[in-house]
């Protein structure tokens, strides 16, 4: 299956489940009666995000799948890429998101624990910040089990392998 909208294409294995939606982008600089500081409120794009499971996926999940995660099998290998906006205090390409390199190949020893939003029995994730191009992004992936890290660490690296962010 191959998926494409919002700047993001890729390529799922079969048997896998995903999707890209987009969430407003709005505008800085905001008028005094704005409901979200820091932003007018007017949209002006979408910031994309990608969801990518080797198990059936809701289509209702948050931006990181807590949903999906609790459910996932122990087999299981979960990919959330999130598209940040930046402003004053998100500067593209600075801080967390220093990093221009876009993750592909990850290993076993990449997934921890700490790094999971919602710890989940035994399961172990994995958090990446970087700038592609002028958009940051968050890479998080999840594995449903210890004893699946070097399968899941695999297939979440093919997937990565036919990521392209325009």
């Amino acid at each position: 299956m191959s998926l494409s909208a919002h700047g993001i294409v890729l390529s799922l294995p079969n048997a896998w489940d995903g999707r890209i939606y987009g969430r407003p982008r709005l505008v800085a600089n905001p008028a005094e009666s704005s409901l979200l500081p820091g932003f007018d409120g007017i949209e002006r794009g979408r910031l994309a995000t990608l969801h990518a499971a080797n198990f059936p996926l809701s289509g209702a999940e948050g931006e990181f799948a807590a949903e999906a995660t609790a459910r996932m099998p122990a087999s299981g290998a979960f990919v959330a890429l999130v598209e940040y906006q930046p402003d004053d205090r998100l500067v593209p390409g600075e801080g967390l998101f220093a990093s221009r390199e876009v993750p592909r190949a990850l290993a076993p020893g990449d997934f921890h624990l700490e790094t999971l939003m919602v710890p989940l029995r035994d399961q172990v994730g994995l958090q990446r910040f970087f700038t592609a191009g002028v958009r940051p992004f968050c890479l998080y992936a999840v594995i449903g089990s210890r004893s699946a890290a070097a399968r899941g660490a695999t297939a979440i690296s093919e997937v990565l392998g036919s990521l392209v962010i325009v």
